[in-house]
């Protein structure tokens, strides 16, 4: 079985995938030298056992954060989990709404504007500027640098998603990865000389730096899951907003269900995510004997890539899966992961997604898209570009 992670010839992830659901839930791919997990039942599986599927050694999560928590299973994953866990949670997330709403407020109505006067807009930087302003908040670090962090995001997430090719990643990316470590490093300082003066850790960089010298927490894992966080906050939160609009777009009927009951905006944001997942392929290395799934043996040492967007679309866990059904039946889809490695942000991004899309539905009125360009691979799913203008 073959797999062509690239967007040529206008390829989607599901019109890359069904050949490999069809050829059945775990299938070997020699492209990738591992095995293909594409049902929900084993996808779930290799998420949920990390004592048996490893993200320890995955050489594209280690290929810019080595001893980030994404590529820790044990004891140290969840020392660096608890770390960020309260400011992270439900609860905070909902408090951070005020915030946000001024924030994307600030940035949309320029956008209105200039849609108004008859002008085309593309909400992808609208989206990138709006995340850039959350991260920094929770961050505490310089907003001004928010045309750094887009730079950086792309560089480095471009590169390493094509390196799954065995193709060159790149210098580019490699360039913006010291910039970032440098970056964070220099953030890294200050907090240590905030808390040595005394100050209460605020942000996320000042609680992981007071966090240092616990539980097996050191300087240099201190930066790798700075950097993870950094990056992880910004480009998948832009892409759902992006599928989300231009689902919404496209569906006006399911839009104007939601513009009289602005309650099943949850519903709409969740159906996007199974439906047209962000996060397409991760990699995991079985790490025991005796494993198999759906009775099919893996070796230690072998690469196991599960497809959760394959997984949100089996028929087996929901009813007519490609239909977009803001109705459906609740069930839990993939798309933020499961197990231990379950997105620690996704609180956080389903509220901007409420903020953004919400005050995208009280203020811009029909939509037409002009482009919608998607990025180099599928394997990170979203539009690069979605310009839109108000339809005729």
């Amino acid at each position: 079985m073959d797999l062509d992670l690239t967007t040529t010839h206008g390829a989607t992830p599901w019109s890359r995938l069904e050949p490999v659901s069809a050829a059945g839930p775990v299938v070997w791919c020699d492209a990738l030298d591992g095995w293909l997990v594409s049902s929900y039942d084993g996808v779930k599986k290799v998420l949920s056992d990390a004592g048996a599927f490893s993200t320890e050694g995955t050489p594209v999560a280690q290929s810019f954060a080595p001893e980030a928590m994404l590529v820790n299973d044990g004891p140290l994953h969840h020392a660096i989990r608890a770390v960020w866990a309260r400011p992270t949670a439900m609860s905070a997330a909902a408090q951070m709404d005020g915030p946000m709403q001024q924030m994307f407020e600030a940035l949309l109505r320029p956008a209105v504007a200039t849609l108004r006067g008859g002008n085309s807009v593309d909400l992808v930087h609208l989206f990138e500027d709006f995340t850039s302003d959350v991260i920094t908040m929770l961050m505490d670090i310089p907003r001004d640098r928010r045309g750094d962090f887009q730079r950086w995001n792309r560089m480095i997430s471009d590169s390493a998603l094509l390196a799954l090719e065995k193709d060159d990643p790149g210098h580019a990316g490699q360039v913006a990865k010291r910039e970032v470590y440098a970056f964070l490093g220099a953030e890294v300082i200050k907090r240590r000389d905030r808390l040595a003066a005394g100050e209460e850790p605020a942000d996320l960089i000042a609680l992981m730096v007071a966090a240092e010298g616990k539980g097996g927490i050191t300087e240099s894992i201190v930066l790798d899951n700075l950097v993870n966080l950094f990056l992880g906050a910004l480009d998948t939160t832009v892409r759902w907003l992006g599928n989300a609009t231009a689902m919404l777009v496209r569906h006006p009927d399911v839009r104007s269900q939601v513009l009289a009951d602005r309650s099943l905006l949850p519903q709409v944001l969740e159906e996007v995510m199974r439906l047209e997942t962000v996060i397409q392929l991760s990699q995991r290395i079985v790490c025991r004997d005796g494993v198999e799934i759906h009775g099919q043996p893996v070796k230690p040492g072998q690469n196991v890539y599960v497809l959760p967007g394959a997984a949100n679309r089996d028929a087996a866990a929901f009813e007519d899966p490609h239909r977009f059904d803001i109705h459906r039946k609740r069930k839990l889809h993939m798309g933020f992961g499961f197990g231990i490695h379950q997105c620690l942000g996704m609180n956080i991004a389903r509220q901007e997604a409420l903020v953004a899309i919400g005050q995208m539905l009280d203020l811009l009125p029909d939509l037409e898209i002009v482009e919608c360009r998607y990025g180099p691979t599928w394997s990170l799913w979203g539009p690069q570009a979605l310009v839109v203008k108000i339809a005729a």
